[in-house]
This record gives C-alpha cells, sequence and structure tokens, in this order.
C-alpha cells in the first residue's frame, strides 16, 4: 500500500471505500451445510448526486466462490462486475461505475459449502464473510451509516 499526503487544494476529489454485500448469511443457523448458496445485498445511492466507483474489492473466506454486482436504475439492469472469487488471489479490480441518484447497487456472493455443517458469518475463515469494498467518490457519499457486525460504519446495504 502507498499513502501520498497532498494539500487538500490539490485533489480533484476525494475518495473513500464502501462496504457492500451482506452480513445475513442464512440468519443465526448460517448457510447449509453440502450446498452452494447465493446472499446479496443492496445500497441505493440516496446522495442527490452521481457516485463514481472506480474499483472493486470482493472478500469472502475459504468458501467464497464467486462475486456479482448489478446495478439497477432507470435504464434497466447493468452487470458492473462478475468475477470468480479465490480465497487465495484475492486482488482488487479496477471499474468505472457511476450510480446515479436512486440506482441501486446489488452485490451477490457464492459460496460453495462444501463441509458437513451450517457456516455463518463471522471473522475467521471457518466462518464466512460477503463483502464487496467499494473505492468511490466523492468520499462517504455511499455510506448509509448501518453499521457492519464488526462495528464499521462505511457501509450501505
Amino acid at each position: 500500500m502507498r499513502v501520498c499526503t497532498v494539500p487538500a487544494t490539490a485533489l480533484e476529489h476525494e475518495a473513500g471505500l464502501t462496504w457492500l454485500g451482506t452480513e445475513n448469511l442464512g440468519g443465526l443457523v448460517g448457510m447449509p451445510p453440502g450446498q452452494t448458496s447465493q446472499f446479496s445485498g443492496s445500497c441505493t445511492n440516496d446522495s442527490g448526486a452521481p457516485i463514481h466507483i472506480f474499483s472493486f474489492w470482493p472478500h469472502m473466506h475459504t468458501l467464497g466462490r464467486h462475486m456479482r454486482s448489478t446495478v439497477t436504475g432507470s435504464g434497466g439492469e447493468d452487470v458492473v462486475f462478475d468475477r470468480p472469487f479465490d480465497f487465495n488471489q484475492q486482488v482488487a479490480y479496477d471499474a468505472e461505475v457511476v450510480l446515479m441518484p436512486g440506482d441501486v447497487i446489488t452485490s451477490t456472493c457464492t459460496f460453495d459449502n462444501v463441509t458437513d455443517r451450517a457456516v455463518p458469518w463471522g471473522p475467521s475463515t471457518d466462518q464466512e464473510m460477503c463483502y464487496q469494498f467499494a473505492f468511490s467518490y466523492p468520499a462517504g457519499a455511499l455510506d448509509n451509516g448501518v453499521p457492519s457486525l464488526n462495528g464499521s460504519m462505511n457501509t450501505c446495504w
């Protein structure tokens, strides 16, 4: 990671990170054993202005297999991210997405629960997560302030 600092007056845009996706992975029971499951979360641009997403960074744990994000607006639904996921190869991807006011972005994680037990949301690798980290500007415009189970507030679901 590289961090650069410049005077605020030199910045054309100030960007931030928003957590998209969901933490509801089958409720308290968790995702069923021996099955493929999908879980989604949606976020509405309620900022009143366009939001520019320039990078996505999907994050799941060892059972995660695929991440897909769509934007639904006045023009219908567009797929803006659609990639396989590998826990051992986690990378950020460039994007060029503009969310207009009222547009909804939905992020969907696919999991293959190859275990013989239900797997809930959780921070350890024997649990699961469904996060699509979105880097966007203006900073904070995508956040809706619904707290994450881990306490993060830069979220939208």
